[in-house]
C-alpha cells in the first residue's frame, strides 16, 4: 500500500478520461501541479486499487497492488473465511495491518471468527444430517451470547466429546481447527468433578436460522418440536432429541426400553409420531414426572416404550436401518446389541 497525493490521481483521471484536447502528460501534469511520472505509474490501475480513507481528506488516497486488492476483496465478499486465513494466503504481516486496509475501504474489521464454519448451514433444504442437529440441539443445544453475538453451544461429558467432532464436521470446522474448536471445561450440568467438552458456533445469522426450528434461548422444558412433513425427517429429528435428552437402556436389562425426559409438547410429539406410524401395536402415552423443580412453573415429562413389538420397531426406524452416520456412538451401540 502507498500513500498517494489526490492531485496525481487526478491528474491521471483527466489524461485518462476526460483529455478531448489530446494535452500530453507533461502538460496535464502542469495543469494538475503533478508529474508526468506519477501519471504513467497511476495510468492503469488508479480506477481498480485506490481509496480513501477519510471522505473529508482533501490531500490523500492509497494505491494498494493488485494482491492486496484480492485479498481485501476475498475478504469483503467471503463471509466464511477468517482473517487468519487471508494473511495465510496472501502473505500479509499481521492482523493490524489487514484491518488498516479494510478500514481504508470501509469495511467492518470486527469479525472475531477464531475459526471457520458454514454460518448458512441451516439455510435451504432440510436433510435427513441437518434434521438430527436440529433435533439435538433442540434437546442438548444452548443458545447464549459471547463476544457481542449470539453463540449456539453443546457441551457434552467426556465419553461424548466425539460428537462434538461430528458436529464441527457437520457444520463445516476445517479439519485442522476442530481439536482448537472443542474446548475442556468442567461443572456444567454435570458433577463437579466431571470434565465437559464444549463446542461453540458465534453467529447471529446461525442463531437467527435456528430460531425458525424453536431453538431458542432459555428454552429448558419449554423445547416446542418443529413438525416435518417427511416421515425421513422427523424420524432422524426424533433420534436426535433421543441422543440428546434421552436414554437406551444397556442390552443386559432385562426391561429394555429407550425413552426421553422433556417438555411436555416434545414427548407428545414423538409418541404421537409412533402411534401415526405403527397403528397395530400398543404407543405409550406421554407421562409427567413428579419431580420438584427449581421454577414451579416448569413441568419435566417422559415419554418411552418397553413393549417387545414397539421397541424393536423404533430401535430399528431410529437406529438400525438409517445408513446415516449421525448418531450418538454409545446409543447406538446400546440400540443394536
Amino acid at each position: 500500500m502507498k500513500k498517494i497525493n489526490k492531485k496525481h490521481i487526478e491528474a491521471t483521471r483527466f489524461w485518462a478520461e476526460e483529455n478531448e484536447q489530446g494535452l500530453t502528460k507533461t502538460a496535464v501534469a502542469k495543469l494538475f501541479g503533478s508529474d508526468r511520472h506519477q501519471i504513467e505509474k497511476l495510468k492503469d490501475v488508479y480506477q481498480d486499487y485506490i481509496a480513501s480513507c477519510n471522505p473529508d481528506d482533501k490531500e490523500y488516497m492509497f494505491l494498494f497492488s493488485q494482491q492486496e486488492y484480492a485479498a481485501i476483496k476475498e475478504y469483503s465478499d467471503n463471509q466464511q473465511i477468517t482473517k487468519k486465513e487471508i494473511l495465510e494466503k496472501y502473505h500479509i504481516g499481521n492482523t493490524r495491518t489487514l484491518d488498516n486496509w479494510l478500514s481504508i475501504f470501509g469495511i467492518a474489521a470486527d469479525r472475531h471468527y477464531k475459526y471457520n464454519f458454514n454460518r448458512d448451514i441451516f439455510k435451504g433444504e432440510i436433510t435427513p444430517d441437518k434434521a438430527y442437529w436440529l433435533g439435538f440441539l433442540l434437546a442438548d443445544g444452548y443458545i447464549g451470547f459471547r463476544k457481542n453475538n449470539r453463540s449456539v453451544e453443546l457441551h457434552l461429558s467426556e465419553k461424548d466429546r466425539q460428537h462434538l467432532v461430528k458436529f464441527a464436521h457437520f457444520v463445516g470446522v476445517p479439519e485442522n481447527m476442530i481439536s482448537q474448536s472443542i474446548k475442556k471445561s468442567t461443572g456444567g450440568a454435570y458433577t463437579k468433578d466431571n470434565t465437559v467438552y464444549r463446542f461453540g458456533l458465534y453467529s447471529d445469522s446461525t442463531a437467527a436460522d435456528l430460531e425458525k426450528f424453536h431453538i431458542v434461548p432459555n428454552k429448558s422444558l419449554k423445547e416446542k418440536p418443529y413438525i416435518f412433513d417427511d416421515d425421513i425427517l422427523q424420524l432422524n429429528y426424533i433420534r436426535g432429541i433421543i441422543d440428546g435428552d434421552g436414554y437406551i437402556t444397556n442390552p443386559k436389562n432385562k426391561n429394555k426400553r429407550i425413552g426421553v425426559c422433556g417438555s411436555k409438547e416434545v414427548c407428545q410429539y414423538i409418541s404421537s409420531f409412533f402411534k401415526s406410524r405403527y397403528p397395530d401395536i400398543f404407543i405409550s402415552e406421554a407421562h409427567r414426572r413428579h419431580e420438584k423443580l427449581k421454577n414451579p412453573e416448569l413441568e419435566l415429562w417422559t415419554w418411552y416404550s418397553t413393549n417387545k413389538d414397539a421397541l424393536s420397531r423404533v430401535l430399528n426406524d431410529l437406529y438400525i436401518a438409517p445408513t446415516t452416520s449421525t448418531y450418538l456412538d454409545r446409543k447406538y451401540n446400546n440400540a443394536c446389541a
